[in-house]
């Protein structure tokens, strides 16, 4: 059997999933499979012989990830062992020296060896105070995942010695005298992006100006290889953990307002249907004279309200005009291309007297969408350069859903709407999800149908070669706009300057784009499961206050071991077989429902019920329920 490399992650209920390094693909792995791996180990695995299921067998452990822990220490059937739901399949064991010293307290500990494939010898190394905090339990979320908070000696000097040179100004283009506006959250420090619009006789001119970060972090310098090691900035509540230090991010390279700075530029003619006539790349330099929100520029947009800023500057209300227009015209044409629209709704919380506040979900509204399209057509367009001119580069890439998923969906729909008779053609085009899409936006209002459409699809990757994106129906697509925060772009960025001073291609190997394309993406990743258990933990902390509370949810999924429910706030939780066999609700396989024989009720995916919260664990950010009848 050919063995392949992948990352490993634990997942919930004891079960684990590997990421095919090479494809991207994920696969599920069974606890007896395991093989002794840890959340985010690098490992060698093989497919399971004989399966048309997505099973996959760990062989051998080839670098571990992490090697120090945080659990809470908890006695279990006469021994004592620690608990935490990201390493939750194996019970870890005190020696003998340090037992029953450290019940009920929350340590950090090593892992000393193997006992059996099961059993794993610790050593403590640290105890906390039992009245922990949310925002200690995040950080042990990211301790666990081996996320550097800090910055080493050597990248901090580096960054700290970063300087401009006056003759670079003299090597670009300066657009200093155009009217440059940034829009971002109300708290973001690291501007990446910056837009001008200009109505000419037939056409507009966009101008996409982003943050020249290759300029401060050479190719395999300290600040390069701590950068890619992160691979990203990750952003939670209203904190990041950046991938270059502030100096940079919140610095030198960020967009700031009335500051000249260095930039690379895609300058776009759209005619008035929305068609490119022309792209140019080119350095430059621009000051940006607004730091807008996107509070105040929907303001601006819905009620013809003007901030300070806007009042200030009467250039800046007149172009905001046109870029509207232009996003128009844009937001049109991307959807008759197919470009879809899952309309996902992203929580917002808040930690206030170590309580997590839900205080509703973050709206993308015209302010918003305009940054995104403008942002999109830039990529589009720096993709076609890369691909035209035979640039080697990083490309972000999502391929056509697989048939076997898109016939589970439809058939999912089909039986959950009465009037949905949509087929998908033979070679599935983004216009069949669009309809999909539609058609739920006109027949429901509970968006948890829309993760239906999302988990049919395959996931977006990086790759070193072009192959369009399915999605936002893009048949060139790379990310270039964010080089602050991601790695892909400053990889772009770099591979566009060699092209733009030396005419050449080839900063980069494909077989060395290759690994960093897979890197970002295990990285990404990873990045995606520490936001799901953030997320996790503040809604545990959120619901402690509604124990035995009635709520109304819909079923979203339905295992053997119980059903998961989402409330219409958008939290999950899980109802245990056991608390529906007390109702004379059993699992029928076949039919993926639970069954109850006395009262002939059916309980599937999709179905409206009545819950009652049970317990929300912050600890294993677990919530249970139970049934209501």
């Amino acid at each position: 059997m050919e063995q392949r490399e992948g990352i490993f992650f634990f997942k919930k209920k004891g079960t684990g999933q590997v990421i095919d390094l090479k494809t991207k693909e994920k696969y599920f792995v069974f606890f007896r499979n395991f093989n002794k791996a840890c959340d985010n180990d690098t490992v060698t695995f093989v497919l399971k012989n004989n399966s048309n299921e997505k099973i996959a067998i760990i062989k051998n452990v080839l670098k571990r990830s992490n090697k120090t822990y945080f659990f809470t220490v908890k006695k279990k059937n006469n021994f004592l062992t620690v608990e935490n739901l990201d390493i939750c399949p194996y019970f870890f064991r005190l020696s003998k020296s340090e037992r029953y010293q450290y019940l009920n307290k929350k340590v950090a500990f090593k892992i000393i060896s193997f006992i059996t494939f099961r059993e794993v010898l610790i050593k403590v190394i640290k105890i906390f105070d039992n009245d922990v905090s949310l925002e200690f339990l995040i950080k042990e979320i990211l301790n666990n995942a081996k996320i550097n908070l800090l910055f080493s000696t050597n990248v901090l000097n580096e960054a700290k010695n970063i300087s401009i040179e006056t003759k670079e100004f003299f090597n670009r283009t300066n657009l200093s005298h155009l009217s440059f506006i940034t829009i971002d959250g109300e708290t973001a420090k690291d501007f990446d992006d910056a837009i001008y619009v200009v109505k000419e006789k037939n056409q507009w001119i966009l101008y996409v100006s982003i943050a020249d970060v290759s300029y401060f972090v050479p190719k395999n310098s300290a600040l390069d290889k701590e950068a890619y090691e992160r691979g990203n900035s990750i952003y939670f509540l209203d904190q990041v953990i950046p991938m270059l230090p502030l100096e940079i991010s919140a610095g030198f390279a960020s967009l700031q307002e009335n500051q000249k700075k260095l930039t690379l530029t895609c300058k776009i003619s759209v005619d008035f249907s929305g068609k490119i006539i022309e792209s140019k790349i080119f350095k430059s330099f621009i000051n940006s004279c607004a730091r807008l929100t996107y509070d105040e520029v929907n303001d601006f947009f819905y009620q013809n309200k003007k901030s300070k800023k806007l009042l200030k500057n009467e250039k800046i209300p007149k172009m905001l005009k046109e870029a509207h227009n232009l996003f128009c015209v844009l937001e049109k044409k991307k959807k008759n291309n197919g470009y879809l629209e899952f309309n996902l709704q992203e929580k917002i919380f808040k930690i206030k007297n170590n309580q997590a506040i839900f205080s509703g979900f973050r709206k993308d509204l015209i302010a918003e969408n305009l940054i995104e399209h403008f942002m999109i057509c830039a990529n589009e367009e720096v993709a076609k350069f890369l691909v035209n001119k035979k640039i080697n580069g990083i490309f972000r890439v999502h391929k056509n859903p697989k048939k076997e998923a898109l016939d589970y969906l439809f058939n999912f729909l089909k039986n959950t709407f009465k009037n949905f008779n949509l087929k998908y053609s033979k070679e599935v085009t983004n216009k069949d999800i669009q309809n999909c899409l539609y058609f739920l936006k006109n027949n429901t209002n509970h968006t948890f149908f829309y993760s239906f459409v999302l988990k049919a699809m395959e996931k977006a990757t990086y790759n070193h070669i072009n192959c369009g994106h399915f999605a936002l129906g893009s048949k060139y697509y790379c990310h270039f706009t964010s080089p602050i925060r991601r790695y892909s772009d400053l990889i772009v960025h770099r591979t566009l300057h060699h092209y733009l001073e030396n005419q050449k291609s080839e900063l980069y190997s494909l077989k060395e784009l290759e690994i960093i394309s897979n890197h970002v993406t295990v990285r990404e990743n990873l990045t995606d499961e520490l936001n799901y258990k953030i997320e996790d933990l503040l809604s545990c902390s959120y619901l402690e206050k509604f124990i035995n509370k009635q709520f109304t949810a819909f079923i979203v999924s339905i295992l053997n071991f119980g059903i998961f429910i989402q409330l219409e706030n958008e939290m999950d939780g899980l109802i245990f077989c056991e608390k529906l066999a007390e109702k004379n609700y059993f699992f029928q396989k076949e039919k993926n429902i639970y069954f109850n024989k006395k009262t002939n009720d059916t309980l599937f995916i999709s179905k409206k019920i009545k819950v009652i919260l049970k317990s929300s664990d912050i600890y294993q950010r677990k919530i249970d329920f139970d049934l209501v009848l």
